[in-house]
C-alpha cells in the first residue's frame, strides 16, 4: 500500500491531447500490475481514440467533462474514469490506489449515467 493517504489526492477533468497521452502512459505502467483485463490494454485505448470514436469521445479531450483524472500532489496519475459507450463507465486504477474506486464510481454515476431506451 502506498504511503500517501487518499486525502492527498486531487481529481480534475481531463482536457486536451496531453491528458490523452498521460492516461496512455498510465495504462502502460499499470497493465502488468493489475489482474488481467482490469485496466484497458493500450491498443484498446488507442483504437477507441484514433479509430473507433465512441459517443462522447470528442468531448473527453476538448474540455468536456467525460474523463476524470485522480492525481497525487506531485502530479502522478493514479486513476482515471471515462465512458465506454452510452451510459457506461470504465474505471482505470493503479493497484495501490484501489481505495479510490468508491469515489470514482460516485463520479461516474453522477457524470456519465444516461437514460436508456426504457428511460431508466
Amino acid at each position: 500500500m502506498t504511503a500517501i493517504s487518499e486525502e492527498h489526492i486531487s481529481s480534475r477533468t481531463a482536457g486536451g491531447e496531453e491528458d490523452f497521452w498521460l492516461v496512455r502512459r498510465f495504462l502502460i505502467e499499470t497493465w502488468g500490475l493489475m489482474p488481467p483485463f482490469f485496466n484497458w490494454e493500450i491498443r484498446r485505448w488507442d483504437g477507441s481514440y484514433f479509430h473507433n470514436k465512441q459517443p462522447g469521445w470528442d468531448e473527453r479531450w476538448d474540455g468536456g467533462k467525460a474523463v476524470r483524472l485522480w492525481e497525487t500532489q506531485n502530479g502522478r496519475l493514479v486513476a482515471a474514469a471515462h465512458p465506454e459507450g452510452k451510459g457506461d463507465a470504465w474505471l482505470e486504477v493503479h493497484r495501490d490506489w484501489r481505495g479510490l474506486e468508491d469515489k470514482m464510481l460516485d463520479w461516474a454515476e453522477a457524470n456519465l449515467a444516461k437514460p436508456g431506451e426504457d428511460d431508466r
